[in-house]
């Protein structure tokens, strides 16, 4: 009679550190260079392109999601390489990844309100924020909030970076220096001026919501990342992030 092994524990998966990837630290860095001088020099290119134009930025971004997703995808081409990016399903389904992480979406956004006594939409959605009679801007905005921006960042930061930095650093330390990074990388490139859009938010609830919040989402992303085994899955989840950021524009938040 064969005895089945018991499921490992939520904590048990978080804590069980994969193989290193075929790459190092010097790739990880080079990763995230690429992708900040992507998504800047896109913004600058379509600033030029569309001066003046509210979609100027959000198609900058879209420019520098694209460059940064062809460029790690091109930049590990052997099969050992995709293998290591882990973008096969995770160990649960998808839609269910994506209700859970809509969930702890809506739980980091009313402690965001707890903390900063407001709801604001994600820096991605303030132009639209303020300009919502522009359909094509919003759509845009949507297009690059749901498609582009999940997964230029993580295969970035949970393909790239996540494994690598768990490896050198531990399982936890590993997890909350990638979330950092991540967080880190938001502060460089979406600079979210809030006080232009909200004259009466504080500095501090600026930085929160710029810092401190994308930090607490990474976390979740490498969380599940961890938990899964999937990259596809932490995309699912910064899916489920970023509909839930529509969704409250949309209803008037």
């Amino acid at each position: 009679m064969t005895v089945s092994k018991p499921r490992p524990s939520l904590m048990q998966r978080i804590r069980a550190v994969e193989p290193a990837p075929p790459w190092n630290l010097t790739s990880v860095l080079v990763a995230m260079v690429v992708a900040i001088l992507a998504f800047i020099g896109g913004t600058f290119a379509a600033e030029i392109w569309l001066s003046g134009q509210s979609i100027a930025l959000i198609i900058g971004w879209i420019i520098g999601g694209i460059i940064t997703i062809i460029f790690v995808l091109q930049s590990r081409k052997t099969p050992e390489q995709r293998a290591a990016l882990k973008l096969q399903s995770g160990a649960a389904p998808l839609l269910f990844i994506i209700f859970i992480s809509f969930g702890l979406a809506l739980a980091i956004d009313l402690l965001s309100l707890l903390v900063t006594g407001q709801f604001v939409p994600a820096p991605a959605l303030l132009s639209a924020a303020v300009d919502r009679q522009n359909t094509a801007l919003l759509i845009i905005s949507a297009v690059f909030l749901l498609i582009v921006q999940p997964v230029a960042e993580e295969l970035v930061f949970r393909g790239v970076a996540f494994p690598v930095l768990r490896v050198g650093f531990g399982a936890w330390p590993g997890l909350i220096v990638t979330a950092a990074a991540s967080a880190i990388f938001h502060l460089l490139i979406f600079p979210a001026a809030y006080t232009v859009v909200f004259p009466d938010m504080t500095p501090a609830a600026s930085l929160w919501y710029s810092g401190m919040n994308p930090l607490l989402a990474a976390l979740v992303f490498g969380i599940v990342r961890a938990v899964t085994g999937s990259t596809r899955s932490a995309i699912a989840a910064h899916f489920a992030f970023a509909l839930f950021a529509l969704f409250k524009l949309l209803i008037g938040f």
